[in-house]
């Protein structure tokens, strides 16, 4: 038979594999979607600009963004800067969220005693 404390000890052990499986699902995910939203910025930038071939001439690519067509490149720019935002922020969530101060998984404060 085994005793309560190597219950214990077995059950948190399997929670941490359970924990450490979900991370690597969700980095899987996230890598995926990371991939995913690069190709469409690639794709609708490819879009707004019309035909890549267009522009042959190195000096004409920067006059571009002088001409009224530049609203495309200007909205690609702030789409790509908000998704960015967006994972850090869930990141930088999820990474807090792990980090907890001792004291608050059980029932004692940081200075040992017991809560009532």
């Amino acid at each position: 038979m085994r005793s309560t404390e190597e219950r214990i000890d077995l059950m948190h052990a399997q929670v941490k594999e359970m924990r450490r499986d979900h991370e690597k699902k969700l980095t899987r995910v996230l890598g995926s979607a990371s991939v995913l939203v690069a190709l469409v910025l690639i794709i609708v930038t490819a879009y707004v600009i019309g035909n890549p071939g267009e522009l042959t001439d190195t000096a004409m690519a920067g006059t571009s963004m002088l001409s009224e067509s530049a609203g495309g490149y200007v909205l690609v720019a702030i789409v790509s800067f908000l998704a960015a935002v967006m994972i850090t922020v869930v990141c930088l969530r999820m990474q807090q969220k792990d980090k907890k101060p001792p004291g608050k998984e059980t029932g004692t404060d940081t200075s040992g005693e017991e809560k009532t």
